[in-house]
């Protein structure tokens, strides 16, 4: 046991190192309330499971539920939103199905309102221990429980956009293992040139000078203004993304999380840091939200221009899928070089450029263990071809099917409609079809009449 106890100290300590804070119920207050949420944890895991979950299946198509990855096909995670404006949610549903079953002693002490101050209530806490000095939570967002009846695969690490907002995560079922959040190796990468050397570190190749040009010159347009990357416009510019999720591309130092804490305990960790849902052996669940802090007027703050309540953690992105949009993003960008008139020239330009990305893909899905079909629900079915695509690949490096791997490699680099957004076939058929009235309009044929 002092063994076990000095270990966890140490994870502590590590995780204040970046940042994050693990807390348990000091106040009277605070541990009346532990009780209840472990009350209803049981209630909900252990006590009525069946009931409990058809609630939350019925809710799915509602939409006030919702499925997380990391699940498996017996035991899906799931996500029930707290909203306090619509009477009949998941989450309400169960909590009304819990007061009614002879538990009236949590009645004045389980609302969703005593919820927030306990969660907020942690926001100082946190803010306190790590010296932000002024900084105050006055707001959460995106509130929500989060529970599995059984045995989950754990999810694959990522980043949810959050910045300036915190991650509050309180555990409400006993013996519950933490989120993991992630020590990861220098150096930085929140830049462009800080990325080129990950990627060449990565690929053990040179970036090429084409690709280097396009990434230096598009940084920072901004993609939603443009009819080849418009449906990325939740992306802002390139070079905000890489700041955000250009971390995804570090390898990992080490995994922080403990391995069963009590009900009430609460880690408040940084926005846009990586973490992961752990394995879980049984049964699990707790209240997730952000804390939106305010500035020293009491106004909600913002980053680049958005208020801080819009990062809500919504936009979320592991390291093969950030790099997937990326390739997407980049291949459409990319493919402009063929309007130039050197066509021959700058198609041999475009394909090294894409070989380089697209082999980006094998160090990623290696470090990232799992089935070959763990990121089809990750991926939506307008974008079915990338899916199939990225099934086999992922299944051939399982494999270490190098010939698989390469064939695989230059069939994405010689289509038009894999690492495309979803309208792409259409924007290429015009741009085809433009350039032949052009051929057209240059020929003697074509000049006719004029």
């Amino acid at each position: 046991d002092n063994g076990r106890q000095m270990e966890e100290e140490e994870i502590k300590r590590s995780l204040d190192g970046v940042g994050a804070s693990i807390l348990a119920p000091h106040t009277k207050a605070e541990k009346s309330f532990a009780n209840a949420l472990d009350a209803f944890s049981s209630f909900v895991l252990y006590d009525e499971p069946e009931m409990c979950r058809e609630i939350i299946e019925n809710h799915l198509v509602l939409g006030s539920a919702g499925l997380l990855q990391g699940g498996n096909s017996q035991y899906e995670i799931y996500r029930l939103k707290i909203e306090e404006e619509r009477e009949n949610t998941a989450a309400s549903e169960l909590l009304s199905k819990f007061r009614s079953s002879n538990r009236k002693r949590y009645d004045a002490v389980l609302t969703i309102e005593k919820l927030k101050q306990y969660m907020l209530g942690m926001c100082t806490r946190h803010s306190n221990i790590q010296h932000y000095g002024s900084k105050r939570y006055t707001k959460l967002g995106n509130l929500m429980f989060i529970l599995s009846f059984g045995s989950t695969s754990g999810q694959i690490r990522h980043i949810d956009k959050m910045e300036p907002n915190v991650q509050i995560c309180l555990y409400m079922s006993q013996k519950c293992p933490t989120t993991k959040v992630y020590e990861l190796q220098e150096p930085e990468i929140t830049n462009i040139d800080e990325l080129f050397e990950r990627w060449e570190a990565m690929n053990n190749k040179i970036v090429p000078d084409s690709l280097k040009a396009q990434l230096l010159e598009c940084g920072d347009w901004k993609l939603g203004d443009r009819r080849q990357t418009k449906y990325f416009a939740f992306w802002n510019t390139i070079n905000e993304s890489i700041e955000t999720f250009g971390k995804l591309y570090r390898p990992v130092s080490s995994e922080l999380s403990l391995p069963a804490v009590k009900p009430g305990t609460t880690l408040v960790s940084p926005g846009n840091e990586v973490h992961a849902g752990p394995k879980t052996f049984g049964p699990r669940m707790f209240a997730f939200s952000i804390g939106i802090p305010a500035d020293d007027e009491g106004d909600e703050m913002s980053l680049n221009g958005v208020d801080a309540e819009k990062n809500d953690g919504e936009v979320q992105y592991h390291p093969v899928l950030f790099h997937i949009d990326f390739c997407t993003i980049l291949c459409g960008i990319i493919d402009k070089l063929d309007s130039h008139a050197d066509y021959e020239h700058n198609k041999k330009l475009q394909n090294e450029a894409k070989e380089f990305l697209i082999c980006l893909l094998i160090p990623l899905i290696r470090d990232s263990p799992g089935p070959g079909d763990m990121y089809d629900s990750l991926i939506v079915d307008e974008r079915k071809e990338i899916k199939e695509w990225l099934r086999k690949l992922v299944q051939a490096s399982r494999e270490e099917n190098q010939w698989k791997v390469k064939t695989l490699v230059e069939e994405a680099i010689s289509s038009n409609s894999i690492f495309y957004i979803p309208n792409a076939g259409k924007i290429l058929k015009e741009k085809r079809e433009r350039r032949r009235r052009l051929k057209k309009k240059n020929t003697p044929e074509g000049n006719k009449g004029t």
